[in-house]
């Protein structure tokens, strides 16, 4: 199969794994298995939308304010998304125009995609360095609210919560108990996310002893919705907009994009963790998706590979391609599953519509040592790893993982 080209970005790209692997089954001579795309040498990473600014990095590099060089074009992406959040404000504080609110919701929707992979990524691995550590609240507290986020709520759930529980029988947003081509069960999913895990999300703080945690969480998400309010009542009081218009300026610009936001989110990461080998659904290899070769990688600083992400959550996200070529033999070890073409949300689209025909053609084969299985042996591959596994299943499992599920425990829960 020919090379494709590139498309999430990369530089000085990990060659190195915890287990041996093959350096780049792209130059492989066995046509049974796919290739893989090379990632890109580029010697400047590109800025997802927005000018490109090259001759920017070189002087932010030399400022040593970035903990990695690499991530100049973070710092451009911030310059640029406030023009978003100025926006916003003069639509609240200003005057509000329908036409306004049109051009703006369009930048927003063009830039959400973007916005939320660089705070991932920045929750992650903090950007600036530790002399000038008050930079690193920028992304989370000053950009997140304009761009469908609530103050700290990411951060907690994604890295405190999300991580530590790895889609296990504790984590509130696993979908192991749910049938994942099933649009009924994913509206339960999201309506459980959406409306209770302000609660349930502190409660699971709580129990594991971090009250501090807890009452920190449903502190910021209440300013993030107390401070939305007032902006509101600001407009109605000091603008030249009507009340009706503030309060929709204050609705349209902050809570609407914080209901798509989350719907966003937790459609990716139902498709992210939907195909799960029920016989090793703690395997990170075989419980997360890959997605390459689409243009939402280059937009999302390399989400795509969620194996990749899972496997070693603080690795660069311009690594992420590399550590796929250079340990592909890993990943076809433990049958990691990789789309080629298509990203999680149009994964989600297909699973809704159980377009499996769809998706086994988008599938990657890794293996070199085995041939590319039909489309229709593919098929039922992928559906018997969205099968939902019962109550039973999932805590037989997770009793016989002993150490893991131990360390996962939840204090006064029955599992």
């Amino acid at each position: 199969m020919a090379k494709l080209q590139q498309k999430g970005q990369a530089k000085h790209a990990s060659r190195k794994s915890t287990d041996s692997g093959r350096s780049d089954l792209s130059s492989s001579g066995d046509d049974d298995a796919d290739a893989i795309p090379e990632p890109s040498k580029s010697p400047n990473l590109a800025v997802p939308a927005g000018p490109q600014w090259a001759f920017l990095d070189p002087l932010l590099v030399s400022t040593g304010v970035l903990r990695d060089p690499r991530d100049t074009v973070f710092i451009k992406t911030i310059a640029w998304l406030l023009i978003g959040s100025a926006s916003a404000l003069y639509l609240v504080l200003g005057r509000w125009s329908w036409w306004h609110f049109a051009a703006h919701a369009a930048w927003v929707g063009r830039h959400a995609t973007t916005f939320v992979l660089m705070l991932h990524c920045v929750c992650h691995r903090p950007l600036f360095a530790r002399h000038v550590h008050a930079l690193n609240w920028i992304v989370p507290y000053v950009l997140a609210p304009f761009y469908g986020h609530t103050w700290d709520t990411f951060y907690f759930h994604h890295i405190k919560h999300h991580h530590i529980e790895d889609n296990g029988p504790h984590d509130l947003s696993s979908t192991l108990s749910y049938q994942r081509d099933s649009p009924l069960h994913f509206a339960i999913y999201f309506a459980r996310f959406f409306f209770l895990t302000v609660v349930e999300l502190p409660l699971y703080f709580y129990r594991k002893g971090w009250a501090s945690t807890a009452f920190r969480m449903l502190a910021m998400e209440s300013a993030s919705w107390s401070m939305f309010a007032a902006l509101g009542y600001i407009g109605t009081h000091y603008t030249s907009s009507t009340p009706d218009q503030a309060y929709l300026a204050a609705t349209m610009c902050f809570a609407v994009p914080v209901v798509l936001m989350r719907f966003g989110m937790m459609s990716g990461n139902w498709a992210q963790h939907a195909f799960v080998d029920t016989e090793r659904p703690d395997c990170d290899y075989v419980q997360s998706l890959t997605c390459i070769d689409n243009e939402y990688n280059a937009l999302a600083f390399n989400d795509g590979y969620h194996t990749s992400h899972h496997l070693n959550p603080r690795r660069h996200w311009a690594d992420h391609p590399g550590n796929l070529v250079a340990c592909a033999d890993d990943y076809a070890k433990h049958g990691t599953l990789v789309f080629r073409g298509i990203d999680f949300h149009i994964t989600w689209f297909h699973l809704m519509t159980k377009n499996y025909k769809a998706l086994a053609t988008a599938y990657v084969h890794l293996d070199a040592t085995a041939k590319r299985p039909s489309d229709d042996e593919i098929m039922r591959m992928l559906q018997g790893r969205v099968r939902r596994m019962s109550d039973d299943e999932i805590a037989a499992y997770y009793s016989k993982t002993g150490v893991k599920a131990a360390a996962r425990r939840v204090p006064g829960s029955s599992q």
